[in-house]
């Protein structure tokens, strides 16, 4: 199985996985790691 360091992934609103479900099945899909980019939680204030 080819493995790799993903640098460049994206979570989204609606997303419900855990973070325990999310790094299975990044495991399984032969992900060693990488950068979770994501929206801020909706109840952040940028002021």
């Amino acid at each position: 199985m080819l493995t790799f360091y993903d640098n460049h992934i994206h979570r989204f609103y609606g997303e419900s996985d855990s973070a325990a479900v999310f790094y299975d099945k990044a495991r399984k899909a032969g992900s060693l790691g990488g950068n979770i980019f994501s929206l801020p939680p909706k109840s952040f204030d940028p002021a």
